[in-house]
């Protein structure tokens, strides 16, 4: 484990290794081109420079051709030359960003170049207007010379400030280049040794490695032998388990529906009793008798149940396409005499169609609504809603009432059969109809919960699966 832990050490410090390289290097390739994009920079300053002093050269040349010869052929370099100085000018004004002293040349070079045009300008207006001596005595009076000897000047500073800066940045970028290079045959050694160290670690780890895989090989055998034993016994536990709860499904069935015949003879002997020696027996008598149907119904409910919650299993059918409408229209067919007596409402929303045991489903929702409807408050008439959300491969169904609700910490339990949270001359019922919808549901491979408040009402979700592969039926033949 130590070993593991320093080879995955080591490739962390190789990768940390490559990447702080990487940066160096990054960091020393950025600062040699941003060097070299200053020389460049120097460069554009001298080469703008010496375009428009060409520009401006150009405009006297033609403007001198103009004045002697008085030929207008002359004045094309003159204006070509004027087109060109402002957008020089303009252009080396951009250069200057990053020195000041340049920038003060800028600012005295700037007046003088349009002093100078603006005096090339006069001359040759001057030109047209009078002769040529007027015009040389104009020229010789030197003022136009002395704009471009200050311009000259000017110019020639600038180039001189640029100069020494190209100067400078060249030994900066000469300086730059080492320093890359030393970055990176530097960062190129530290990486090679990482990796070689790295390698090390790992071919002794693998050494190890191939040292244990017979060690290992051997230890697999003999748990493989083990889980091979084990699961031969839990599979014949399984088998002996499975046949079990079938057994005991079966029993239930059987015993509830053999127990149904004497629970009928009962009520049917208490009633002649009543009918034919009632008054001989007496109101107490009549009294016991009474007693005795009561607890012979209740009984009879409680194996109903019980069967009803056997056939979840024992008579399941086959998954077919299921139209949960048509469903829910039987279940209000069934409950309709229910729903008027206690002035409730259901309502359904137009619901999805699914695989499922239509029977059943069926059974599921009559233990739902059938529900709300016994569980509501006095004086308050039951309004019960049937809604269903669709998703890709399940289908949510609800169903929410306003009745008495229930405390979520019960919710657990009242999924369990017979369980009760209210007493029977309260509420009639055997505890076991949620304990049905539980199973089917589980049957059909979806869920079922619950959300809840005291007094205000309760909902119920069940999730199922739009389609799946059908259970095994089993089936079992009720006597009659």
């Amino acid at each position: 484990m130590w070993t593991q832990r320093r080879i995955q050490i080591g490739f962390v410090l190789v990768i940390l290794v490559v990447l702080v390289n990487a940066l160096v290097a990054y960091d020393s390739i950025k600062r040699l081109q941003q060097k070299t994009e200053a020389v460049s920079h120097t460069h554009e300053v001298l080469l703008g420079t010496a375009q428009l002093l060409e520009a401006l050269l150009n405009a006297e040349t033609g403007q001198r051709g103009y004045v002697i010869t008085n030929v207008k052929e002359y004045l094309d370099p003159y204006y070509a030359g004027v087109r060109m100085v402002q957008p020089r000018l303009d252009l080396l004004g951009t250069y200057f960003d990053d020195d000041a002293e340049s920038r003060e040349h800028y600012r005295q070079l700037k007046p003088l170049i349009k002093q100078k045009l603006e005096e090339l300008e006069a001359t040759i207006a001057l030109s047209d207007r009078t002769n040529l001596m007027d015009t040389r005595t104009a020229i010789v009076s030197r003022r136009g010379k002395t704009l471009m000897d200050q311009v000259r000047g000017v110019i020639g500073r600038i180039e001189q400030r640029q100069t020494d800066i190209r100067k400078q940045r060249l030994i900066e970028r000469d300086a730059a280049i080492q320093s890359a290079l030393l970055a990176l045959v530097i960062g190129m050694s530290i990486t090679l040794a990482a990796i070689a160290l790295a390698y090390t670690l790992n071919r002794r780890e693998v050494e190890a490695n191939v040292r244990g895989q017979a060690a290992l090989e051997e230890a697999n055998a003999r748990l493989e032998a083990r889980v091979e034993e084990r699961t031969i016994q839990l599979n014949t536990t399984n088998q002996e388990l499975a046949r079990s709860n079938r057994e005991l499904q079966d029993f239930a069935f059987v015993a509830s529906h053999d127990l149904q015949e004497p629970l009928r003879k009962i009520q049917a002997f208490g009633d002649l009793l009543k009918k034919d020696y009632g008054t001989a027996l007496g109101a107490e008598g009549c009294d016991f008798i009474e007693r005795m149907q009561n607890a012979s119904r209740r009984m009879d409910r409680l194996i109903k149940d019980l069967l009803a919650f056997s056939r979840v299993t024992t008579k399941a059918q086959p998954f077919v396409p299921t139209d949960l409408n048509k469903i829910g229209q039987e279940v209000m067919e069934d409950l309709e005499a229910r729903i008027r007596r206690s002035g409730g409402k259901v309502e359904f929303a137009d619901l999805p169609t699914l695989e499922a045991d239509a029977l059943q489903v069926h059974q599921l929702l009559l233990n739902l609504i059938g529900n709300a409807l016994k569980f509501h408050r006095a004086g308050v008439p039951p309004v019960i809603t049937v809604n269903a959300t669709e998703e890709a491969d399940m289908i949510e169904l609800s169903v929410a009432d306003n009745g008495i609700g229930f405390d979520e910490k019960y919710l657990d339990r009242i999924f369990t059969p017979f369980q009760r949270l209210h007493g029977k001359n309260e509420f009639e019922g055997t505890g076991m109809g949620l304990a049905i919808c539980r199973k089917v549901v589980e049957r059909h491979g979806g869920t079922i919960t619950a959300r809840s408040q005291p007094n205000v009402g309760s909902t119920f979700v069940i999730r199922l699966p739009r389609t799946h592969q059908p259970p095994t039926v089993q089936t079992i033949e009720e006597n009659s």
